[in-house]
């Protein structure tokens, strides 16, 4: 697939996805978050506050709620999340693993989902999403490019490999194939575990 600039990009999204003119509603996201029910492996989504948030959110065609999403993992008894993240103006990021808090603090809105597949399985995801760290986020959302990955596409990545069997398989957007938020758990063995504040 021809490799597609940042900034072309995010000018593809400003031309083919229609913007809402009823921007969506804010969310309190101080609602305490329930972390005896996360575990490892678990898939956690957000709705961003950043700049291009809403734009991330239109790329999915079903459920256009979340806009980012990561892998949780547990360290020391705290709760982490694993995912690819970018400067807004630059496209410079990585995969980088953050507090759970802080992950919650930069959204609206946030929902949480777990394979059901055995214990093992779901702690492959997690080990698969460690060893991720570090690598550069892709500006170019080229899925044939596995040096570099964006948000849902390392997400993408950690669930498939551990499972050995396609889970999360990318949609189409205007020709262009990208790993929609909605892929994430879409398929019928993820299972909702923590719905948040937005759900309806």
């Amino acid at each position: 697939m021809q490799r597609i600039p940042f900034l072309l990009f995010c000018l593809f999204l400003l031309t083919v996805i229609p913007v809402q003119t009823i921007e969506k509603t804010r969310f309190n996201t101080t609602h305490p978050l329930d972390e005896r029910r996360l575990e490892n492996g678990d898939i956690i989504l957000r709705y961003g506050k950043g700049l291009w948030s809403q734009f991330f959110r239109d790329v999915s065609r079903r459920d256009k709620r979340f806009s980012h999403a990561g892998i949780v993992v547990r360290e020391e008894g705290a709760f982490y999340v694993i995912h690819a993240a970018a400067a807004e103006l630059t496209g410079v990021g990585k995969v980088t693993c953050d507090p759970l808090g802080a992950f919650l603090e930069a959204s609206s809105d946030y929902a949480v989902y777990r394979l059901a597949v055995s214990g093992p399985v779901r702690q492959k995801i997690a080990h698969n999403a460690r060893n991720y760290l570090g690598v550069s986020f892709d500006t170019s959302f080229d899925l044939s490019e596995q040096e570099r990955l964006y948000c849902t596409e390392m997400v993408m990545q950690a669930v498939n490999k551990a499972t050995g069997f396609v889970v999360i398989r990318p949609t189409a957007a205007s020709g262009i194939a990208v790993v929609a938020p909605d892929n994430c758990y879409e398929h019928r063995l993820v299972r909702s575990v923590i719905a948040g504040p937005g759900e309806s």
